[in-house]
This record gives structure tokens, C-alpha cells and sequence, in this order.
């Protein structure tokens, strides 16, 4: 290859780099606060404080719907099974069911002590 093919070579990858970046930088992402953050990478293992109760994550699943994607975590706690339901939107929001009960909470209501799986401290 000669110096002449090299630079318009570096040149091509760099403009292709380049126009990536922007495609990468101009599409919606969904933003979140850390705290949200980690209600949306929590694993089995998770250990929470929910309403004053104490819960371990023991599964997750992702279910599909047509307003987007919600996280559904099973959860055992001190008094009985539990389920926390994660929305992934532009502003996620939780639902903690519990003894047929439901009740709506913001990031800022749910004590993250453990995110379980492989990172188990935060």
C-alpha cells in the first residue's frame, strides 16, 4: 500500500468513525438518575428495603408490552413473596405488589443495599 492509498484509507476510517459517533449520539437513549440506574440492573441475590421491609431478589424477567419493556423482579421478604415491577421508560417508575396490594414508587422510596449477581456490593 502506498503512503498515498494509506492516508486516503485513515482518512475514510476516521470520516466513518466520525459519522458513527453522531448516528450513536443523535438517537434517543433512555437517562436516568444513578439510582434508577440500579433498579433497572438489579440481579438474583439483590438485597432491597422496600416500605420498610427487607427483600431478596430471587428471579427476573423482561416482559414485553406495547408501552415498552417492564422488568419484573419475584421477591422474598420477612412476611411473604412479593413482586417489583420496573417500567424502562423515559422516566421509570416501580410498582411493589405484595400481599395483593400494590403501591407505586419512585426510585428514591426503594434502598438499594445489594444488586446481586456478580457485583454483590455497591
Amino acid at each position: 500500500m502506498c503512503k498515498n492509498q494509506r492516508s486516503s484509507f485513515m482518512a475514510s476510517l476516521a470520516a466513518d468513525a466520525v459519522s458513527l459517533f453522531r448516528t450513536w449520539w443523535q438517537q434517543d437513549r433512555i437517562r436516568s438518575s444513578p439510582r434508577e440506574g440500579k433498579l433497572l440492573r438489579l440481579a438474583p441475590g439483590a438485597i432491597l428495603c422496600v416500605d420498610g421491609n427487607t427483600i431478596e431478589v430471587l428471579s427476573r424477567e423482561v416482559i414485553e408490552t406495547t408501552g415498552g419493556s417492564i422488568l419484573r423482579y419475584h421477591c422474598c421478604g420477612d412476611k411473604s413473596h412479593s413482586e417489583l415491577w420496573v417500567s424502562v421508560s423515559q422516566v421509570p417508575s416501580a410498582v411493589w405488589c405484595c400481599g395483593g396490594a400494590e403501591q407505586r414508587l419512585v426510585a428514591d422510596e426503594i434502598e438499594v443495599w445489594s444488586v446481586g449477581g456478580k457485583d454483590r456490593n455497591l
